[in-house]
């Protein structure tokens, strides 16, 4: 058991939306310690492991075809798919192969998919801004 989980074992939060948002919000990366830069790395390449390993199944599969059919494609890769997609169905998909194997977010003690949803968003929504690639 690593210190953070030993530190809020058995806590439950009680912190509102708007709380968390004003926190998130004022996080800079210079600010997190090893320990959380170490476990933020690990949850989203694990995460996006999934999105490739869902990303071929029937449910994602599902997903895509259904989504296709009411928008038009888009620029933004979605990880394991060929197709590519706008911003708003590609975290759909993404979120949808993440979570369709049962395979994501190895936190038995929370129980909690965050990860499947998160992560996706936050990668569409960074490609479609333009962060993380090469510029020209």
């Amino acid at each position: 058991m690593s210190h953070a989980e030993r530190r809020y074992a058995g806590i439950r939060p009680r912190a509102r939306p708007t709380t968390i948002v004003s926190f998130a919000s004022g996080l800079r990366h210079a600010d997190l310690s090893d320990e959380v830069r170490y476990y933020a790395r690990r949850h989203l390449l694990d995460t996006v492991g999934v999105m490739i390993a869902g990303a071929p199944g029937d449910v994602a599969t599902s997903a895509e075809t259904m989504l296709a059919g009411v928008r038009s494609g888009g620029s933004i890769p979605v990880p394991g798919r060929a197709r590519r997609h706008d911003c708003s169905m590609r975290r759909s998909i993404g979120g949808t192969a993440a979570h369709g194997i049962e395979l994501d977010d190895g936190y038995r003690v929370g129980s909690a998919h965050c990860g499947c949803t998160v992560i996706p968003a936050a990668l569409s929504v960074g490609y479609a801004r333009g962060i993380g690639r090469a510029q020209n």
